[in-house]
């Protein structure tokens, strides 16, 4: 119980402390925000895009973890390449490319990534037949 202890002695201490617990509701918020447009977003995706493209959307799990994954582009052009070869068309672009940009205009996220987010989707946008 020191710990506690030297929280009181240390008035700079105290004030990290403070502001960590006063910030702990917007962030909560924010995410809480995120993780229902996701899950939204995967819903759509399992309805749309189940029978077409199985490995992307077979159920919830699998379509909420997809969804992560463009939100963090790290598999973005796969999805949008198996988009383009199951004849999604533009209706597939335009889902992710949807996800994607409100993603990026959302007030909680940064969006400093411009550049990342157009130079990643310009060539996904290219894929339409």
């Amino acid at each position: 119980f020191r710990v506690f202890r030297l929280f009181a002695r240390l008035r700079s201490l105290r004030t990290v402390i403070r502001s960590l617990t006063a910030s702990l509701v917007p962030v909560l918020s924010a995410f809480f925000v995120v993780f229902t447009f996701t899950a939204v977003y995967s819903i759509l995706g399992v309805q749309l895009y189940q029978l077409v493209l199985p490995q992307f959307f077979s159920d919830f799990s699998e379509s909420f973890l997809t969804m992560f994954t463009v939100a963090t582009f790290d598999d973005i052009m796969r999805l949008g390449d198996g988009l383009a070869a199951s004849g999604a068309g533009a209706g597939g672009v335009v889902f992710l490319v949807t996800f994607v940009v409100v993603r990026l205009f959302h007030p909680f996220l940064a969006s400093d990534h411009l550049a990342l987010y157009l130079i990643l989707l310009v060539p996904t946008c290219t894929l339409l037949p």
